[in-house]
């Protein structure tokens, strides 16, 4: 179902915005306004991501298409400051949550159940005076296993994360650069997206430059590059690692007020 129950990771999460280089196109949506909210992601020839709101721009559901795989849907509704998010995969439902919220909307905790109600994983999240996730500690209930993520910031970008048993992830940015990637109240959305390269691109102040696994995993640092619209907007992210081999480009659509 994912690479680790305890976390929840979406198999190709990491993909909606880390993608390699291609020709770079003007692009441009008529979208313009103070308040722009990524609606849809697309790596071509692998797979389009959308992202719908409700009217207090709260994360309602998540759809994920591609090539070679079955459909992936996440629906959340909100009650008394409690998230309830259902995962379907080819229309069938894998697991639910359940996920109080604080002022911010951020999620405190998440309890997940499977489809016959048993309960299968537990999350819990803590978070600095500005509202970052500075931690995120998890158990696995059927494999009675524990781990944990910190995550370390400054000037409001994570730059380190560090887990229990993989080499800590260091990250750069590029200084000035505010990321556009808005993707409504909260962090709801990692409830879906939970890896450590979509927390770094989508709540850094600013732009993702490198992602190093400190070089065991990968090698070389992965590098970052974008293409904006006319209302610098981010509409397309190039990357590549130390061998420069071109593979694709993600394009990111708006909607705006």
């Amino acid at each position: 179902m994912n690479k680790n129950l305890v976390f929840l990771l979406s198999a190709i999460s990491f993909s909606m915005f880390f993608s390699s280089c291609e020709e770079d196109l003007p692009y441009d949506d008529d979208q313009y306004g103070s308040n722009c909210l990524v609606v849809r992601s697309e790596i071509s020839d692998f797979f389009v991501r959308t992202i719908d709101y409700d009217q207090l721009d709260r994360v309602i559901e998540v759809s994920t298409n591609g090539n070679g795989m079955e459909p992936e849907r996440m629906t959340v509704t909100y009650n008394n400051n409690i998230a309830f998010a259902d995962f379907f995969r080819g229309g069938q439902l894998l697991f639910s949550i359940e996920a109080p919220l604080n002022a911010a909307g951020n999620v405190i905790e998440s309890t997940t159940t499977d489809a016959a109600g048993t309960e299968v994983a537990y999350q819990s999240f803590t978070y600095n005076s500005s509202d970052q996730i500075v931690s995120i500690a998890g158990r696995n209930a059927i494999l009675n296993t524990e781990d944990s993520l910190v995550v370390l910031w400054t000037n409001d970008n994570a730059t380190r994360f560090k887990r229990q048993v993989v080499p800590d992830v260091i990250c750069d940015y590029y200084s000035g650069k505010e990321s556009t990637f808005n993707v409504g109240l909260g962090n709801v959305i990692l409830l879906y997206m939970q890896v450590d390269g979509d927390i770094a691109q989508i709540y850094s102040k600013e732009l993702l430059k490198t992602y190093d696994l400190n070089g065991v995993t990968v090698g070389q640092p992965i590098h970052f590059s974008y293409d904006f619209d006319s209302d610098d907007k981010v509409r397309k992210i190039f990357s590549s690692s130390g061998s420069g081999n071109p593979q694709q480009t993600t394009t990111i659509d708006y909607e705006c007020e």
